[in-house]
């Protein structure tokens, strides 16, 4: 990665140790989805830059009144300046508004779902490392159930039309995506008889990645 993809690197982890403290002092559960959460569950070390931060707010039983207007003041006190792209009940994206960085793709980004209950997830907690050794904790799905989750994303990108994926504001997969799970199915932690993919997607899922090592 060069300087600039890791300072954003950097940044990132330390925006998901304040959402993480925010997930705490309310009695919520913050979970930490994508390329973050992949590379937490190969190992200790980023292996890639991410596009964006993509996380779920988990409460209980109530949803608290206001904890998008809360979120947004807390990410307001960072160094990013930050727009709130798309704010719904249950969602916000914010992203970098700094213009001094030409491409949008490297400007940060941040999708966050605030939604009802866990139950059913298997939330463990893992660790990654930033450029100066530090070490960042947050949840993750244990790899079996995140693996059957980004099969699921991964078909149903594929069986939407171009149009239809940005009606819906998909994007198309990316060949880093499909690397991704290559990787986690690739890991020795992984077990194909616990994720809960059926066998037909799952051999949908590994024609359209083009992995021939379809073993367990």
């Amino acid at each position: 990665m060069n300087p600039q993809q890791i300072k954003r690197m950097d940044e990132d982890l330390r925006t998901i140790d304040a959402l993480n403290a925010f997930a705490q002092t309310k009695g919520l559960q913050l979970e930490i989805q994508g390329g973050y959460a992949t590379d937490a569950l190969l190992g200790e070390k980023i292996q890639r830059p991410h596009g964006d931060i993509d996380a779920i707010l988990w409460f209980a039983n109530m949803k608290p009144e206001g904890i998008e207007d809360e979120v947004i003041s807390l990410l307001e006190n960072e160094k990013t300046e930050w727009t709130v792209h798309s704010k719904k009940p249950g969602f916000l994206e914010l992203r970098e508004s700094n213009k001094s960085i030409p491409d949008f793709p490297s400007r940060r980004r941040i999708e966050l779902y605030i939604l009802l209950n866990s139950r059913g997830r298997d939330l463990i907690p893992k660790t990654l490392e930033d450029s100066k050794g530090n070490q960042h904790s947050f949840l993750v799905l244990e790899i079996n159930q995140f693996v059957a989750h980004k099969i699921a994303k991964l078909l149903e990108r594929d069986r939407q039309t171009a149009e239809e994926r940005e009606k819906l504001g998909f994007r198309d997969t990316q060949e880093s995506d499909k690397q991704d799970l290559i990787k986690l199915i690739s890991s020795p932690t992984f077990n194909r008889e616990k994720a809960t993919t059926t066998e037909e997607d799952w051999q949908e899922a590994m024609k359209i990645m083009d992995y021939s090592q379809q073993g367990s």
